[in-house]
């Protein structure tokens, strides 16, 4: 499971790729009053850095940028640049789903000055790029609705049924495979890891006639590349990490139950996909095997006395409360012991607090519960 993107060089290409989107973004606020389309550049820098999972190192920037949409948001919404005066619906729906998104008190009242006289969204019988984009970010917006919202309801039915109309009519393209992922994924479902992993697939291939939008393109997406390459090693490092302690542990000899290593590996990483959080990865997913192995055993294998038995020395927690054990039962036993101990140790490091009479009680409670549930 080597892969070399673990290596001080590519961290070192990154950070320098950094350094250049932030100019990007510095320049962009350097433009005030030179481009007619300052407004829909912003909001196309946030949503991109967003999807393509490189946000997290441009929280002050994408801050500023927002405060500057903002600063020209009405409640008909905003067109493409400062000066404009047509609203645009692009820009309009992009803007409010990533306004509120980022906690601004933006109102979807706004998309209902888009809909026609009778109170209906409409589409141009000839669908052009443009449109489409649009209403592929009209329904990315209607699905952050909050309870009672009927303009945003009426905003996904109309959108997703035009999404899915012209998938059926336009070639397999960037586009194309965009519509397909956001009608498959939509908001619920969509973990920023997977969603960075098909964006970068499909980011930058319809490339402009416009060298400086494409340099910024080319930016963004190495620098996207290198992100999820480096994640990638630093995942398959604590995978590494994980199969020792499983195989240290013992638990390869516990037969009766199921080996899911790459699967609670890959799930923490949905749950806490920055880098920084590789010690709660591993101890989500060690926790899982635990739960696993213990759902098993009380489900499957062990008679009610003996889970009993069990149940007793758990609360005692003590090595010694082994010795009353069915043997088998030993070494899950030490493996629950000694990684809850383990796990407490260090978040008291980083906490400088004591929580292993919590954990303890948890695990107890928890324990109880299958007792209980062995005797129906």
């Amino acid at each position: 499971m080597s892969t070399p993107y673990g290596e001080l060089a590519y961290h070192e290409r990154a950070e320098r790729l950094i350094d250049e989107v932030r100019n990007i973004f510095s320049s962009m606020s350097l433009e005030d009053g030179e481009f007619n389309d300052l407004i829909i550049r912003c909001l196309w820098m946030v949503d991109n850095v967003e999807r393509l999972g490189i946000n997290r190192h441009f929280k002050n920037e994408i801050k500023s940028a927002l405060d500057y949409v903002y600063s020209y948001w009405s409640k008909k919404g905003i067109g493409c640049g400062t000066k404009s005066i047509i609203t645009n619906l692009n820009s309009t729906a992009l803007g409010f789903r990533t306004l509120r998104l980022h906690g601004y008190p933006v109102s979807a009242d706004v998309l209902k000055h888009f809909r026609n006289q009778i109170g209906q969204f409409v589409s141009c019988p000839r669908k052009t790029e443009e449109e489409i984009r649009s209403i592929v970010n009209l329904y990315r917006a209607s699905l952050i609705a909050f309870p009672g919202e009927k303009v945003m309801e009426e905003a996904e039915t109309f959108s997703e049924k035009y999404l899915k109309e012209t998938l059926q009519k336009i070639p397999d393209c960037s586009l194309s495979r965009e519509i397909g992922y956001v009608l498959e994924h939509g908001w619920h479902t969509n973990l920023p890891r997977f969603e960075a992993r098909n964006y970068i697939d499909v980011f930058g291939q319809d490339t402009e006639n416009n060298m400086e939008s494409n340099r910024k393109t080319e930016k963004l997406l190495e620098l996207a590349k290198l992100e999820f390459n480096i994640f990638q090693s630093i995942e398959k490092t604590e995978l590494e990490s994980l199969l020792r302690w499983w195989n240290d542990s013992g638990s390869p000899q516990f037969t009766f139950t199921r080996h899911r290593d790459v699967e609670y590996s890959t799930l923490a990483s949905c749950i806490a996909f920055e880098p920084q959080h590789s010690g709660f990865r591993l101890g989500f997913a060690k926790a899982c095997h635990i739960i696993t192995v213990l759902d098993d055993m009380y489900d499957l294998f062990g008679s009610v006395e003996e889970l009993k038995l069990f149940t007793g020395a758990i609360k005692r927690w003590d090595p010694s409360a082994t010795d009353c054990l069915p043997q088998y039962m030993n070494g899950i036993y030490i493996m629950v012991y000694n990684t809850v101990n383990e796990m407490c140790a260090e978040a008291q490091k980083a906490q400088g607090r004591d929580t292993l009479n919590y954990a303890r009680q948890a695990w107890e409670v928890y324990l109880d519960s299958y007792v209980q549930e062995a005797k129906w």
